[in-house]
This record gives structure tokens, C-alpha cells and sequence, in this order.
């Protein structure tokens, strides 16, 4: 589905203008570029018009993120979409309560302090 998804963001683009005679051939998917426990890297590549390299290649990056939105497949570090009903919930209820240690002079804070060692100086 990844490849597919960013294979028709690049086609819509390369037909689209300014962005048809800034490509100067089709977008590439040349595959996964690594894989980690949480993330993977797919390399593209395309020919572009010299000194154009940098403006094609954030807007091919902001259009792959739009497909692959739009195909529900999920990237590392973004939230899943709310429904009506979730984002009605209590924000606070996902919060922990205030820690009792938060307070230096709470009796629990004092309590928990470690004892200083004894002056073996005297």
C-alpha cells in the first residue's frame, strides 16, 4: 500500500504545474532504506531541474504524507484521528493525579528523604 500511495502522489504531481517541468522523469520507489524497531525509511529518487532539487523535493514530501494520510496508514510520531465521541471525553482522565512528592515540605516528600550520613568527623 506504501509504495502504491507514493507512486500516485508522484504521478499527480509530475503532471501538475510548475512541478511537470521541474521533473524531469518519473519519481522512483526504490524501497525500504531501513528498518527499526519503531520506524522504516523508504528512499525515492527523481531527476529534477538543476537548483530545483529542494522545492520538488518537500513538496514530493508533504504529497506522500497527504496519500499515505489518505490511505489510513499510519507514520511514526503522528496521533490516530478522533472521533466526535473521543474528543468529547475528559482530557484530564489520561493524566495521574498529583504526586504527593511534588511538594519538598509534604510529609511524604520528607518522609521519603534519604537520612544524611552520620558527621564521623566529631
Amino acid at each position: 500500500h506504501v509504495r502504491e500511495a507514493i507512486t500516485a502522489a508522484a504521478a499527480t504531481m509530475a503532471k501538475e504545474e510548475p512541478w511537470s517541468e521541474r521533473l524531469w522523469g518519473p519519481v522512483e520507489v526504490l524501497g525500504l532504506d531501513e528498518v527499526l524497531l519503531d520506524s522504516m525509511t523508504v528512499r525515492v529518487t527523481a531527476k529534477t531541474m538543476p537548483g530545483k532539487s529542494l522545492g520538488v523535493e518537500r513538496e514530493l514530501r508533504w504529497r506522500i504524507k497527504q496519500a499515505l494520510d489518505d490511505a489510513g496508514i499510519r507514520m511514526v510520531g503522528t496521533l490516530p484521528l478522533q472521533t466526535e465521541a473521543e474528543s468529547t471525553a475528559d482530557p484530564t482522565a489520561a493524566m495521574a493525579a498529583p504526586s504527593a512528592y511534588a511538594s519538598a515540605t509534604s510529609p511524604q516528600s520528607l518522609a521519603a528523604t534519604p537520612i544524611p550520613p552520620a558527621n564521623l568527623n566529631k
